[in-house]
């Protein structure tokens, strides 16, 4: 079994203490930010584009209609905000989406109107595999607990890199969506993104965070480790080296107290002529086929030392066609020679929040980063304080008056937690019942429980309903309760027209993106610490619909016939139910099965995998759903 104690994730860089510059510069950042939303900005106050990417059409929907919601919530400043799809057909990475979105952006305005405006292009393409309640949504709408209105990541992106911007040509500053960098800048020192080509942030890491990362080889006479800010040329780029291999290239350095580190990349900027000349290689190449990675194959052709012998490995590469080689090596005669500086952050860190751990250490655990961003425990949520009646109960309010105090709960008022409530953890867009117990390394968002719950530790809650508008009585043990280490997400989705909720669980540790070639090799995927083929075992007399009939649960019904690959992802695990509510509280049925190790009485209905989920998923419903929320929580005193 998973163990269940706090981990800290290697992702977490940073070789600066947080002092208290750090805190007040990104703060104040983040203020500046918060002012301007719902405003029209001046020209050198924020972007003139924000550009979104995703990897297919349903997706380019799902971010449209948030970003509306949160435009007519005065909740974004007033600019153009555009989402682009990636084409149909093979996956093009980011380098690929990329030409992509200028072709789009170049088509909209023109390309004497789009060569004068400084351009935020977002990455935020992809499943979320490692973080599933972002699948659905996207991760660039992952909550954060901050702000009021409450933010998403895409406001902290929006909000982290506008300083740059007043020392910034026109051009395109390229990010991804599921990182955030702090830092102190020097506002007095010579930097800027105005020397031609490309410019990029670069980061101090450790040497083992530099493995993970594309890694900077900077001239030894143009360091300078005392300086807040300082720009640099760059010798060479490196894609997740060895430590040997940043050694022999000079890639690590050494401070006074011996401490060896290196530098790292995160976002970068090019200019407009970089833009056109991207352009002009996407129109003639037509539309690209391969994967292309816009760190990987754009950043390594540059650099004075730059050479095409990264070209041919393709370790990092997720889908290897036969175009692959022949592009990449046009990409780098395209870019080869094109100048390459560094905006050199010398006190700043690096947060991924791209798995489960991740965003559990980063949100709940994480003491620095929540210092440096402002983040709160107790985010746009309520306490609901009621008194409890039998189910069975039935009293009048006033003699005589015909108004009746129906079962359950009654006396509503809400309220924010005291410093010292059992409800501790980070809770963010929900409703929640006093005598809940909720432990400080757990996440809830976007839920509402007309019950108490305790939630144990290192457990993510999100889009959970147990209601009595939704049907939800009283539990027996008169409290709701998640065991450590749970990962809990409803999803509404549409099957042939009718809506249906699933709630998917995993354990944190769970790796979704492990998979099998063969059912027998499947059969030793962890779920939960135990052979999924165990976990299955155990769901004994429940039915599956396949092609219309029901048949006798066995391991092989737990993927689909054409399934590729098997995979925690693939697994058919999760009852369809009518309610919410009726799906949480299976849920918790189920975790009871796998946790205990006992047969799970039998339901028949349809099964669904995360993978189905993705696919049937009911957008609009959803959203509907959390907005609903939003408004309860907002009359609420």
């Amino acid at each position: 079994m998973q163990s269940d104690s706090a981990v800290v994730p290697d992702v977490k860089c940073g070789s600066t203490p947080c002092g208290v510059e750090e805190v007040l510069d990104m703060q104040r950042i983040l203020n500046d930010y918060n002012i301007i939303r719902g405003k029209v900005p001046t020209q050198d106050e924020f972007w003139d584009v924000v550009a979104i990417t995703t990897a297919d059409e349903e997706q380019c929907k799902a971010y449209r209609k948030q970003v509306a919601w949160k435009l007519k919530r005065k909740e974004l400043p007033v600019v153009s905000f555009h989402v682009f799809a990636d084409p149909p057909g093979p996956k093009i990475g980011n380098g690929g989406s990329t030409f992509h979105a200028l072709k789009q952006l170049y088509r909209l305005y023109g390309a004497n109107e789009t060569s004068r405006k400084r351009v935020l292009l977002i990455h935020a393409g992809g499943q979320s595999k490692r973080l599933p309640s972002a699948t659905v949504i996207g991760k660039i709408f992952t909550a954060l607990p901050l702000g009021d209105p409450m933010f998403h990541m895409l406001d902290v992106k929006l909000a982290i890199y506008m300083p740059f911007i007043r020392k910034m040509r026109p051009g395109v500053f390229l990010t991804c969506a599921d990182d955030i960098e702090v830092y102190t800048l020097d506002s007095d020192a010579d930097w800027s993104f105005t020397n031609l080509g490309f410019t990029a942030l670069a980061h101090p890491a450790t040497l083992e965070f530099g493995t993970k990362h594309g890694v900077y080889v900077l001239p030894t006479d143009k360091l300078d480790f005392e300086t807040a800010t300082f720009v640099s040329d760059c010798l060479e780029v490196l894609q997740k080296p060895t430590k040997s291999l940043m050694e022999q290239k000079g890639a690590v350095c050494c401070r006074k107290n011996g401490e060896k580190f290196t530098y790292t990349d995160s976002a970068f900027y090019f200019d407009a002529d970089v833009s056109k000349e991207l352009l002009e290689f996407a129109d003639r190449q037509g539309s690209v086929s391969c994967e292309i990675d816009a760190y990987g194959d754009f950043l390594q052709a540059l650099g004075h030392r730059a050479t095409p012998n990264y070209i041919n490995n393709t370790v990092n590469v997720s889908d290897v066609n036969s175009n692959l080689i022949e592009t990449r090596m046009k990409v780098y005669d395209l870019l080869n020679g094109t100048p390459l500086h560094l905006v050199v952050l010398n006190y700043s860190r690096f947060y991924h929040l791209g798995s489960m751990e991740e965003y559990l250490f980063h949100m709940c655990q994480d003491d620095q980063f929540s210092r440096s961003m402002g983040f709160r425990r107790f985010v746009f949520s309520k306490i609901q304080s009621r008194n409890l009646l039998p189910d069975s109960s039935r009293e009048t309010e006033n003699e005589g008056s015909g108004i009746e105090k129906r079962a359950g709960y009654h006396e509503q008022c809400a309220y924010e937690p005291p410093d010292n409530a059992s409800i501790q953890g980070c809770i963010m867009h929900s409703l929640l019942t006093e005598s809940s117990l909720i432990q400080p390394s757990s996440v809830v968002e976007y839920s509402h429980f007309d019950f108490p719950i305790q939630i144990d530790g290192r457990c993510i809650i999100s889009h959970c309903t147990y209601a009595q508008a939704d049907g939800a009585q009283l539990p027996s043990e008169h409290s709701l309760h998640v065991y450590p280490g749970t990962f809990l997400h409803t999803v509404p989705v549409n099957v042939d027209g009718q809506s249906w909720y699933a709630t998917v669980m995993f354990h944190v540790e769970d790796d979704l993106k492990a998979s099998a070639n063969t059912l027998k090799e499947a059969e030793g995927l962890k779920y939960f610490g135990q052979k999924l083929s165990d976990v299955v075992d155990r769901y004994k007399g429940i039915d599956i619909v396949r092609d219309g009939h029901r048949a006798e649960r066995r391991f092989e019904r737990a993927f689909e016939v054409t399934t590729p690959k098997y995979s925690l992802w693939a697994a058919k695990l999760f009852p369809l139910l009518k309610s919410r509510s009726q799906s949480f509280q299976v849920a918790l049925d189920c975790l009871q099965t796998v946790l205990k190790q006992r047969d799970f009485a039998p339901i028949p209905c349809m099964y669904v995998s995360m993978a189905d989920v993705a696919e049937l998923r009911d957008l609009d419903l959803m959203l509907d759903e959390r907005n609903e929320l939003h408004d309860k929580l907002k009359v609420m005193v």
